[in-house]
């Protein structure tokens, strides 16, 4: 019970501070601004930071980026200062909010939200911003993407994903390639992903749906204070791990499968499976190890406490 008290004092404490630099925000003096970039037809990539701001970032036709965005400061010098650089090094554009005194200034009460529709080809090499949300879609390489204090909504993305946030959700719907997500105090929404993926979360619940996976390459699921509920629709020896604590596990997966299987729970929960099972060790209402078929196949490993696991059959 006082751990559970701690983590909600942490999540009430992250809101609070999220509410104060939004209403900080509605009061502020604003200045929109818009830029124009030519990039090259192949080979394109961006890096784009910001600062107490969000990104929302689209992939379009074409090799123009375009740049819109809001600069907001609680008084009319301050907002002159903050000040917008874009400077193209050969196939590289680089944008940046920059905060006064030439970056110096960390409490400025001060802040950049971005929009940009960018080629959909184009390398996101770096998108980074604090105290804000992102959205990112509908692009076809590579996404370094991080944020702090804010959600995150990605969608129609093709090729390597690592994104990081903290005190935010989530969501990857049409992703194809190799995911990395990790956040904090905030739940992953899985929708039609392909590819390998690892997502970590805590005080979140991990959902949906993952349509494919990269043959051999593992799918690795963790949170804790939250349940994991996920539909898996196809696997090609991919080693399964999935660890909570203080939630429920439900994994739905294809028949027909090897696969050597340890679900371990609580000694007061239970372990069920509608897969027909050949036990190995040890049975017990909270412990399941055993194999799928011949079990010459990869590892699943399904761990919680405080929490049922059911290994189920789709």
């Amino acid at each position: 019970m006082r751990s559970s008290s701690i983590s909600s004092a942490r999540v009430l404490a992250a809101a609070a501070a999220v509410f104060a630099l939004t209403a900080v925000a509605d009061d502020r003096f604003k200045d929109n601004f818009r830029y124009s970039y030519n990039v090259p037809a192949s080979g394109a990539k961006l890096d784009l930071s910001s600062f107490n701001g969000g990104i929302e970032l689209i992939g379009v036709d074409g090799n123009t980026v375009e740049v819109t965005g809001t600069k907001s400061a609680k008084d009319a010098s301050t907002l002159a200062e903050v000040k917008i650089e874009g400077v193209q090094e050969g196939s590289l554009l680089r944008v940046r909010a920059v905060r006064p005194g030439n970056g110096e200034r960390k409490g400025c009460y001060c802040g950049v939200s971005f929009v940009v529709r960018a080629p959909k080809h184009m390398e996101l090499t770096s998108v980074t911003t604090s105290n804000g949300s992102m959205r990112v879609e509908n692009f076809e390489s590579v996404a370094n993407l991080r944020t702090s204090n804010g959600a995150m909504k990605l969608y129609q993305l093709k090729g390597r994903v690592e994104a990081r946030t903290s005190n935010g959700g989530v969501t990857l719907d049409n992703i194809d390639g190799a995911v990395s997500v990790v956040t904090s105090n905030g739940g992953v929404t899985l929708e039609n992903v392909r590819g390998a993926l690892r997502a970590e979360t805590s005080n979140g619940s991990i959902r949906g749906r993952i349509a494919d996976t990269t043959s051999g390459s593992p799918v690795h699921l963790s949170t804790s204070n939250g349940t994991v509920d996920v539909r898996l629709d196809a696997t090609h020896n991919n080693d399964i791990t999935v660890t909570t604590s203080n939630g429920s596990i439900n994994l739905r997966m294809p028949d027909g499968g090897n696969a050597k299987i340890l679900a371990r729970t609580s000694s007061h929960e239970s372990v069920t499976t509608d897969f027909p099972m050949m036990i190995r060790g040890t049975l017990s209402k909270g412990l399941l190890e055993g194999s799928i078929g011949s079990g010459n196949g990869p590892s699943i490993r399904l761990e919680t406490s405080n929490g049922p696991i059911r290994l189920l059959r789709l």
